[in-house]
């Protein structure tokens, strides 16, 4: 009986969340461009009337500072989790407005957090909610859960004498979500009240990709870490170094940002997010729009920003020494190895293999491949890696891909109609190119002129990106006949 009310409420408010992520898509026109943010605030009897005031000033106190910060321009969603456990506010950036959302709301009844983490899945699944690009920077959805952290049993709702108190798997169905969850998305824990369960939240927060308690006290920082995130995004462009020590970072920010000041926090933040940039990298081959992604090959993280970027079309370069491994035929980089200076790619044969391309361990400089303009010609495949597209009818993702008429090249194709592209703009993602029976995407003609700048532009960009002593390989590639020439 247990199991079949376990399983009747999970799907009640996966359910509630699809409704609520369709709602979030018909909006997007009064959502912010920045970060996404998906506050839940404890409205039980849990946190008592002291925490409620604390929670309540806390969530204020980010928003106001959001409102500080135009050019971030922060997203934020709110859920209510008590008596009713339901989204306040769906994405916006309208600052006044969300935060006198809960001027009403009154701290009664249970705390069912696991119905409201599976609620926030609304905002972040089904193309509801986006990874930000700052630089090379993936920022993705965050969870910001403000509350005492005594989750009530979320299979039992609007009974407000269910007893307050917590047991063991309660807690459990709470941090099997928050796993779920924070495997892409960082979970920040506030806590709140006289006497919260600092282990639960620390263990809530712990499970996710980058997360970790925020105190009250530290709530106006916190909301200043998307802007000390982009300053950290730009340091980390201007140098190709792993490991930047304070000393380094300090005199990078004096060339990078010249007159501007940092607080002692503030460069406590940038540091901290220098050291540790793998968690802010592509999560392509995870689970980010409730696609199943098995069989997706990783992508690490690109350790040069000189690497041709995912779906780009290449071709054998000056320093090949594969023999007859490409056929004499293009082909498209599907990946970055682990090694540095080395990447993936597929040819239009189908067979791929790893390749040098710049400065790898012991090597020096090779460059077994480089850029070209030839396109990815489909022969009886209905779409195939290397193609370019454009939003296409069931386009649902507002201006993610950079707006209408934006490029993006595709780098993986699954068999469930699934595919994943890179647009642009550096945002990369899956679409659905079949699945369901739903096309977010158009594939554009290989031989329209359109098509053609913007191979010879991707061409031009790669050459540019080198250091000049090396822009040479661009003239000294080998040509061959079997490559199609536009």
């Amino acid at each position: 009986m247990e199991d079949f009310a376990l399983q009747n409420a999970q799907q009640f408010w996966r359910q509630q969340a699809h409704l609520d992520s369709l709602k979030i898509i018909e909006t997007r026109y009064q959502q912010g461009r920045g970060p996404c943010n998906i506050f839940i605030l404890d409205t039980s009897s849990n946190v008592g009337e002291d925490g409620f005031k604390q929670m309540k000033e806390t969530f204020c106190t980010i928003v106001d500072e959001f409102s500080k910060y135009p050019g971030i321009d922060e997203n934020v969603a709110v859920i209510i989790c008590g008596r009713t456990t339901a989204f306040r506010y769906h994405y916006s950036n309208q600052y006044n407005q969300i935060k006198r959302c809960i001027d009403d709301v009154e701290h009664v009844g249970p705390s069912p957090l696991t119905a409201a983490f599976l609620l926030s899945l609304g905002a972040i699944s089904n193309g509801a909610g986006y990874s930000k690009m700052m630089g090379e920077f993936h920022v993705h959805p965050r969870i910001i859960l403000i509350s005492a952290g005594k989750p009530t049993d979320f299979t039992v709702m609007g009974d407000d004498k269910l007893p307050l108190h917590v047991h063991d798997q309660v807690k459990d169905h709470l941090l099997q979500i928050a796993k779920i969850i924070g495997r892409v998305n960082p979970i920040f824990c506030i806590p709140v009240g006289r006497n919260p369960d600092m282990v639960n939240l620390g263990l809530i927060s712990a499970l996710s990709r980058g997360g970790k308690i925020i105190y009250p006290y530290e709530a106006k920082q916190f909301a200043k870490y998307s802007e000390n995130m982009r300053v950290a995004s730009i340091i980390c462009s201007t140098t190709e170094l792993n490991e930047l020590d304070r000393g380094t970072i300090s005199l990078l920010l004096t060339q990078a940002l010249p007159g501007r000041e940092f607080t002692e926090k503030d460069m406590d933040d940038i540091c901290n997010i220098c050291s540790k940039k793998l968690l802010f990298t592509s999560m392509d081959g995870m689970q980010i729009r409730g696609h199943d992604s098995d069989n997706v090959p990783d992508t690490f993280p690109e350790k040069s920003s000189q690497l041709i970027p995912l779906g780009g079309r290449v071709k054998r370069g000056p320093d090949w020494k594969w023999e007859n491994q490409d056929n004499c035929s293009p082909g498209t980089v599907v990946a970055y190895s682990r090694d540095a200076g080395w990447l993936i790619v597929q040819w239009d044969t189908g067979s791929s293999n790893s390749y040098r391309y710049g400065t790898t361990n012991n090597e020096g400089n090779k460059y077994d491949v480089v850029v070209c303009e030839e396109p990815r010609i489909l022969h009886n495949e209905l779409i195939a890696i290397g193609c370019l597209a454009q939003r296409g009818p069931d386009w649902e993702l507002g201006n993610l891909d950079g707006g209408i008429g934006s490029f993006g090249a595709v780098y993986k194709v699954k068999s469930n109609g699934v595919v994943y592209i890179n647009w642009q703009n550096g945002n990369r993602h899956d679409c659905r190119y079949g699945f369901d029976g739903k096309f977010d995407l158009s594939l554009c003609d290989p031989f329209s002129s359109e098509v053609k700048r913007f191979l010879q532009e991707q061409k031009r960009q790669a050459q540019c990106k080198l250091p000049e002593n090396m822009q040479h390989i661009y003239s000294s590639a080998p040509t061959s006949g079997k490559y199609l020439k536009l």
